[in-house]
């Protein structure tokens, strides 16, 4: 059975889609959720710099009906809580160990959570597109791209027709030229990456089967998707917004799992292929 998200994962969801005030609101949140389910409104108010009004906007804009039920929920989740997986933010003054050891924690803590949320009707949707599929196109760009570089190497190894396509003029063209037969899988952490979220267009008017892989579900790059494969956003704030190191592995495993269960889809032929691709690139495992 899915399981819902938790209220730190559901506001980083749609943090970027929030107002000023609200991203105020939900900044001190996401850092002081352990005091939360204790304050009144206006504690939460006056701490985040805003108005009451502003906390309310906040919690209707994350789909809560007010205050008193996001106290609520996160009274819930403290109740509940099991042993915190979630470690500071890598800081000033961090030795190289508590750097590796936040670094590969916030990796587990991406895994589980995308393992726990991820729609598996959804993938099992991905898998029975990609296996007929004509050709594939794999967009993304920016903190991207290593993940279409890495998905079209998988792809490749068990024959798969697949294009990658990580600038933008590239990525429209190529989505142009789709047709009905065809997938295009657009990567994008934040679901707002302009030159993926046009392209996944192009490629969903042109008739084209169309795949989201993101970290948000409430963006302009799901518009355009028939299937949407969810990673949630990592746990750890890191030095800049655009560090999404966790969610980026999270992305990769997706595109693995895919790529593996495409393969056991025709399992002896694609044994017959990686051995073949072996004894090419590897001479000396030859017979």
């Amino acid at each position: 059975m899915e399981q819902k998200p938790s209220m730190l994962l559901m506001i980083r969801q749609r943090y970027q889609n929030l107002t000023y005030g609200e991203k105020r609101v939900a900044d001190y949140i996401l850092t002081h959720s352990d005091s939360i389910s204790k304050m009144h409104i206006q504690d939460l108010a006056i701490a985040a710099g805003v108005a009451n009004s502003a906390v309310v906007r906040f919690c209707k804009a994350i789909g809560l009906s007010g205050y008193a039920e996001l106290k609520y929920k996160f009274l819930e989740e403290t109740s509940k809580k099991e042993e915190p997986l979630l470690l500071p933010a890598i800081k000033r003054g961090d030795k190289a160990k508590d750097i590796f050891n936040k670094t590969f924690t916030s990796n587990i803590n991406s895994l589980y959570e995308t393992i726990r949320q991820i729609d598996m009707e959804q993938v099992d949707k991905a898998v029975s597109l990609l296996h007929k599929a004509r050709h594939i196109l794999l967009l993304g760009t920016g903190s991207s791209e290593s993940v279409v570089t890495n998905a079209a190497y998988h792809f490749y190894q068990f024959g798969y027709q697949v294009t990658t396509a990580v600038s933008g003029v590239m990525m429209r063209t190529m989505a142009l030229n789709l047709g009905p037969e065809d997938v295009a899988i657009g990567i994008s952490y934040s679901g707002h990456t302009h030159d993926t979220v046009e392209s996944l267009y192009v490629a969903h008017h042109s008739g084209a089967a169309t795949i989201a892989v993101t970290s948000y579900t409430d963006s302009p790059l799901c518009e355009s998707a028939d299937i949407i494969l969810y990673a949630p956003p990592g746990d750890i704030p890191y030095m800049t917004d655009d560090a999404v190191v966790a969610s980026r592995t999270s992305h990769n495993c997706i595109l693995d799992s895919l790529v593996i269960t495409l393969a056991c889809q025709d399992y002896d032929e694609s044994i017959s292929k990686i051995y073949a691709r072996n004894t090419i690139i590897f001479p000396s495992i030859r017979d």
